[in-house]
């Protein structure tokens, strides 16, 4: 397990025995020399004078072969390009299928998994599987989110983020963790969002109320800013980071008190 795993230990229990009776009822349906897939890939199988297409979301093996959790599109006439898959029109959410239910299939590429194409494997979880399941799949989405991280990559480490709280959005740290990305982006209106959401879950969190006041400060809303210092530094009085962020919040305040005072006076007429 992850360092997510602790914070998602207690979590309410799901329909576990309805799982595992699925799990062995297709188990004995599966076949061994059954197309290959792997996690993103995008295929195709002729149907109908036309093409079914699909994104492969997630594979596990079972037995001598595989159950893949797929994205479905509208049926098309031709082929498309791998780059016009995404904006294409989907018609089925998910559908868990083995790997020998599509005869023909012919990979047409590999595209990144995101969280708006999980939505439906992650209602079926919610539905289908145990706790374990649904905590292995959060914490396999944080270790490449984490790693992502080390990378630099931080578009893609927001996006598994939002993976985790399209599953469970309930926990706090990954709304804490996408913001930490999405700041590294430059997108402060949209971490700010996260911070506060992070905050009504943790209010308590004083890294969140620092990095929200950052943001604030980066947006110029300098009475918000020194609000969440000030809330930092009552929650965390020796935190020098928070006292030293509401100690410069406060001054570039009076400065502008004084700015807009003066600048007020120098308007009024001269009755003299």
């Amino acid at each position: 397990m992850t360092r997510l795993s602790g914070l998602l230990n207690n979590e309410p229990a799901r329909a576990g025995i309805v799982a595992r009776t699925f799990w062995h009822m297709i188990q004995d349906e599966v076949l061994a020399d059954t197309p290959s897939f792997s996690e993103g890939d995008i295929f195709y199988v002729p149907a109908m004078g036309g093409y079914d297409l699909f994104k492969v979301l997630k594979v596990d093996p079972i037995g001598g072969g595989s159950i893949c959790h797929v994205l479905r599109y509208q049926r098309v006439d031709e082929v498309p390009k791998l780059e016009e898959v995404d904006s294409m029109e989907v018609s089925l959410m998910h559908t868990p299928i083995v790997a020998s239910g599509f005869p023909g299939a012919q990979v047409l590429g590999r595209a990144a998994i995101k969280a708006s194409d999980l939505r439906g494997y992650h209602a079926y979880l919610q539905m289908m599987a145990d706790d374990d399941v649904i905590l292995e799949a959060k914490d396999r989405y944080a270790e490449v989110a984490f790693q992502l991280r080390l990378h630099g990559r931080f578009a893609e480490e927001a996006e598994e983020w939002s993976k985790i709280i399209d599953l469970d959005p309930g926990i706090a740290a990954p709304f804490y963790n996408r913001a930490t990305a999405l700041i590294q982006l430059q997108r402060c209106e949209e971490a700010i969002e996260d911070l506060e959401t992070f905050l009504s879950l943790s209010p308590d969190a004083v890294e969140g109320l620092i990095a929200l006041g950052e943001c604030y400060l980066e947006s110029k809303d300098f009475g918000r800013a020194r609000a969440s210092f000030e809330k930092a530094v009552s929650l965390a009085p020796d935190n020098d980071q928070a006292k030293t962020l509401l100690n410069e919040t406060s001054r570039i305040i009076t400065k502008n008190n004084s700015f807009d005072g003066n600048k007020t006076q120098s308007s009024q007429p001269d009755h003299s």
